[in-house]
């Protein structure tokens, strides 16, 4: 919205509500109420503590975004396996594919071959209890390839000349090596 009414702030389901059959909801409305809590503590603390500055609002706004965002992704690429699923958005398809692909390749050989130990970063980023870069950063996505085996895959997705870093950086989201979980709270 480009201009965003001053004094209006939306959080939790007024912003995305989510699937409740991933549990996701409750987790992003709880990191974006510890945001909320950051910028009202940082505003009490500031020179300002009497007036808000303008576009306060919207500053915030792009801050739950950024807790959103990593959250609903997981949910589309969950989703779009559903025959019948389809997304028109401006989402990258190939990020879309590649994400499908390879959370499969990781989910077989955490499940099929036992490796719980690579089970972990799987459920922590779905349950927003680690970073997307867990998974979906180019060194967490290479150690994982070569832990299942199928490092030559990255042949068959990126194209000529197209580094894993530039592909990740242009078909997801969200920063693929972004630092902090949805629900970390500072």
């Amino acid at each position: 919205m480009p201009l965003w009414p001053s004094g209006l702030l939306v959080i939790g389901d007024a912003i995305c509500s989510f699937d409740p059959i991933y549990g996701q909801g409750i987790t992003v409305a709880a990191a974006e109420a510890a945001e909320l809590g950051k910028a009202l503590a940082d505003q009490a603390a500031s020179a300002q503590a009497d007036a808000s500055p303008p576009g306060w609002e919207r500053k915030l706004l792009r801050r739950f975004a950024s807790i959103v965002l990593p959250a609903w992704w997981t949910i589309v690429v969950a989703d779009m396996k559903w025959p019948g699923v389809a997304y028109e958005g401006p989402l990258s398809r190939r990020g879309i594919a590649f994400c499908q692909s390879y959370l499969d390749i990781a989910r077989k050989q955490a499940l099929q071959g036992g490796d719980m130990e690579l089970f972990g970063p799987i459920l922590g980023v779905q349950g927003l209890d680690l970073p997307p870069s867990a998974l979906f950063g180019e060194e967490a996505v290479r150690s994982i390839l070569i832990r299942c085996g199928r490092e030559d895959w990255l042949e068959e997705i990126l194209e000529p000349g197209e580094s894993l870093r530039m592909f990740l950086e242009r078909n997801l989201p969200f920063a693929p090596d972004c630092s902090r979980a949805p629900n970390e709270v500072s």
